[in-house]
């Protein structure tokens, strides 16, 4: 609005200057053509009674001119248009003391040495444009100064000017409601896309959706990504929170069977029953740190003191002896080079936990734990069985949560833990076909 009310501003100011140049322009045209006109005497000026600028010659037109003495201050001649103004009157006193004062409505002139004014004057309440010019006539002895003055009726100016003002203000109205049209539009075309973020968003709270789509401005591209990352990042804590606790509870379903198998014992002392409650409520315990751990921070690939592996998978085969003490398994551990674990030994735990629990459910008689280490190739861990084995069809859903190669009526979610834990350390998890006749399961665990 400031800047069009500034534009308009000029535009009037610049078009009244323009018109008045052409006033001033014509009302020297008609001075000109009087002067030509003029006869002047030793002491007087003749002019003709009709002159050759028709306007000035219509009683009761809007452009009059007169010729006063400056020096007498009386008029010597008139046009027909200014039979209105009396000869005798006070008009030549005013004009002669206009022209030998400073008017600030005035602009002096000096065109080839003549003295002129011109500009807006106010006569008898009424606004016109004049033009004043001195001329002088030197015959030996005395000089004669003459005022000759035209002025014009400033109504067709100011009328113009009404007239181009209201043209002004309509353009600019015109101009107003464009650009403000245009203003609303390019707001209501910039909130689209955060109208569109808005609705994604809600669809997300409404489980509508997973993320926000990456058709977006790049200046929105940086938001979307960020909301993006904050999305799937409070979706995998969720998830890990949800996995920890199923992990939980499975992890401690071995000992709650362990110490059901030692309470079932006959042949078990008071002090052997009560030992080996303790070692598995210790373990328990362990467990459920760990596992809380877990659902805090989630697994990182960060590597921690040398295990050696076979003190931990001896304890191991030790408890799952026990616990399925009915199938009377035979356990084969071969640690050829003393093998060991970068990691933590709650992940090494779990993870060997889970396989050798699945090859005793599986397994007819025999599991065979074989356990290599090497400085540039890394750790490998091959468990097998001689139970019915893996159908090739599955291998790869069974590592998956909830999936499971039988109908126990297990979690499903034993060897998906020890999946995700293998993958925490940057190892690989294959099954193949053993040897014995059942499934093999190797793992293998780089050096960084």
């Amino acid at each position: 609005m400031l800047g069009l009310y500034t534009f308009s501003h000029y535009q009037i100011s610049n078009h009244r200057e323009q018109l008045l140049q052409q006033q001033q322009n014509l009302l020297q045209n008609i001075v000109t053509g009087l002067f030509s006109e003029s006869r002047m005497r030793k002491d007087s000026i003749t002019m003709p009674e009709e002159v050759s600028y028709g306007e000035l010659n219509k009683p009761g037109a809007s452009l009059v001119a007169i010729v006063c003495n400056q020096d007498s201050k009386k008029m010597l001649w008139r046009s027909r248009s200014a039979a209105h103004i009396d000869t005798n009157g006070t008009a030549c006193t005013r004009l002669v003391n206009v022209m030998g004062e400073e008017v600030s409505q005035l602009v002096p002139l000096n065109i080839d040495g003549i003295e002129s004014r011109y500009g807006e004057l106010e006569i008898n309440e009424e606004p016109v444009i004049i033009q004043l010019v001195q001329l002088q006539h030197s015959s030996n002895e005395y000089t004669t100064r003459y005022v000759i003055a035209v002025a014009k009726d400033a109504q067709d100016l100011e009328q113009a000017m009404t007239l181009f003002k209201q043209k002004v203000l309509r353009r600019n109205l015109v101009l107003f409601f464009f650009f403000t049209t245009l203003f609303y539009l390019t707001i209501h075309w910039s909130l689209l896309s955060l109208t569109r973020l808005t609705r994604e968003l809600k669809s997300i709270k409404e489980g509508k959706r997973e993320a926000l789509s990456k058709q977006y401005e790049p200046e929105l591209q940086g938001l979307t990504s960020a909301l993006n990352q904050l999305l799937h990042s409070e979706r995998e804590q969720k998830t890990r929170y949800q996995h920890s606790m199923n992990d939980l509870a499975h992890s401690l379903k071995t000992r709650l069977a362990l110490l059901k198998a030692v309470n079932e014992e006959p042949s078990s002392t008071n002090k052997g029953v009560n030992f080996a409650l303790n070692e598995q409520i210790s373990q328990m315990d362990q467990i459920v740190h760990y596992q809380l751990r877990r659902a805090v921070s989630g697994r990182q690939n960060i590597t921690g003191k040398p295990i050696a592996i076979a003190p931990e998978i001896t304890k191991l085969i030790n408890t799952l002896d026990k616990v399925y003490r009915h199938k009377k398994i035979h356990f084969s551990f071969q640690d050829p080079n003393n093998a060991i674990f970068f990691g933590q030994q709650d992940d090494l735990m779990e993870l060997m936990g889970n396989l050798l629990d699945n090859a005793c459910k599986f397994t007819l008689s025999l599991i065979s734990i074989t356990a290599q280490f090497s400085k540039t190739e890394g750790l490998t861990i091959i468990v097998e069985d001689d139970g019915l084995g893996v159908d090739k069809a599955i291998r790869d859903k069974i590592l998956q949560r909830g999936v499971r190669a039988d109908s126990s009526g297990g979690q499903g979610i034993g060897l998906a833990v020890s999946n995700e834990i293998i993958h925490s350390y940057a190892g690989k998890i294959e099954i193949f076909d053993s040897e014995l006749g059942g499934a093999g399961f190797l793992l293998h665990f780089p050096i960084d």
